[in-house]
């Protein structure tokens, strides 16, 4: 028997093995293929800092966050915006831009102060005047600021109003980094073994469209999707600030009352100060370039040299970072913390001067009283209800000193 006979006897096709290896890359490609288009269906199709139609319903501790009762119905729009849906016919659009203290988390939708502006703005001219959008996110500073800025009013158009209230997270964020090695020396057996802060808590978006623009393997949905790890934005859980009833604030707590002294001096902030202003300046002429009013607001804040010690006791914040503890080493004292945040409001005030924007100074105008915060920044809802109110009173006085000519500072 020939070759060929032998071949045809052993019950396998001619040329077995490049047949089936043929057949295994093309179920291998179309598979391939398959998925890409799929992945393209599903990626997102706008710039949006919060996951869009999100839903989520909080249960505040009164006893951990005082003045502030729940359940507090957490919820984002189409567009990952806290508010009401994108309202068309409004005759002014409002974006209201921030970090923890401008999105309110613990507090009900209805009662974060940007919504609450909007009420009273509508209250003030006729229903449904004036829509706000809350882009808010813990962690957020000016850096995160001009990415969204720039991309959303881009997005946006309709946008003619950019509501700013910064400078916590920029103190607050350089001042942990330029203050490593104060507590260094406090660090907890296994520091380094702790997990990182989660990088997407400092991500300026939660979703955002492919960049087709570079090389083939980055325009590839699969590709994309192996190399970047995605935000899981149906839950709140895992991001500092955000737990249901706000234990993280209970822990801080008690690592500062176990601080073995407390500091009244801060590091030189002069670098920070400057890539504030400089940050700042940039968001002016990204505004300006825009065509869209700015309105900048001082950081209100609870930090004082002579808070009673019930006050004392609310606060948190100017030790090692919350992901890093290190049990006993110091903290920053109340007034140094105070010293730190007016700087920052005085650059802010010096900015708004030098450029010519609309101010408000809710720093100068809010009272540091337990009343109007649960911890040294952050809300209660009678503080959220003084602010709005404040925003409001101020927004109406500007447009009436506009038809005067009078200066952009609002008192």
């Amino acid at each position: 028997m020939g070759p060929a006979s032998r071949e045809l006897g052993s019950g396998r096709p001619p040329g077995g093995k490049p047949a089936t290896a043929a057949l295994f890359v093309g179920a291998l490609a179309f598979s391939l293929v398959l998925a890409e288009f799929a992945l393209r269906l599903g990626e997102a199709d706008a710039w949006r800092v919060w996951p869009p139609n999100l839903e989520r319903t909080l249960t505040p501790d009164p006893l951990l966050l005082p003045g502030v009762s729940g359940p507090s119905r957490f919820s984002t729009n189409a567009w990952g915006m806290r508010g009401d849906p994108w309202n068309e016919s409004a005759r002014q659009h409002i974006l209201a831009v921030g970090g923890s203290t401008t999105i309110c988390v613990y507090l009900d939708d209805s009662e974060a102060w940007p919504h609450l502006v909007q009420d009273m703005l509508n209250e003030a001219s006729a229903p449904d005047q004036v829509w706000v959008g809350n882009v808010g996110r813990p962690g957020h500073t000016t850096v995160q600021h001009l990415l969204q800025l720039e991309k959303l009013l881009q997005q946006h158009p309709e946008i003619d109003t950019v509501l700013l209230m910064v400078g916590a997270n920029d103190f607050l964020i350089q001042l942990v980094q330029r203050s490593a090695s104060v507590w260094a020396v406090a660090a907890a057996p296994n520091a380094s073994d702790r997990p990182p802060l989660p990088t997407n808590l400092h991500h300026p978006f939660s979703q955002f469209p492919a960049d087709n623009s570079g090389p083939w393997y980055r325009r590839s949905a699969l590709v994309r999707a192996l190399l970047t790890r995605p935000w899981r934005g149906e839950s709140l859980e895992g991001l500092p600030l955000l737990d249901d009833s706000g234990r993280f604030y209970e822990e801080g707590r008690e690592r500062r009352r176990q601080a073995v002294k407390f500091l009244d001096t801060l590091l030189d902030m002069t670098g920070a100060h400057r890539q504030f202003v400089r940050n700042l300046d940039r968001i002016v002429d990204l505004t300006q370039a825009a065509g869209v009013r700015l309105i900048l607001v001082t950081q209100p804040s609870l930090w004082d040299a002579d808070l009673s010690p019930s006050e004392l006791d609310l606060l948190w914040a100017g030790g090692p970072p919350p992901h890093r503890p290190a049990p006993g080493a110091p903290f920053y004292s109340a007034a140094a913390l105070a010293e730190g945040m007016a700087a920052y409001n005085r650059l802010l005030l010096q900015l708004c001067d030098r450029r010519g924007i609309e101010c408000i100074d809710a720093a100068e105008g809010l009272p540091k009283s337990s009343e109007i915060f649960f911890d040294g920044g952050h809300f209660t809802e009678e503080g959220s209800r003084r602010l709005a109110g404040l925003i409001a009173g101020a927004l109406l006085k500007a447009d009436a000193s506009k038809q005067r000519g009078a200066g952009t500072r609002v008192p």
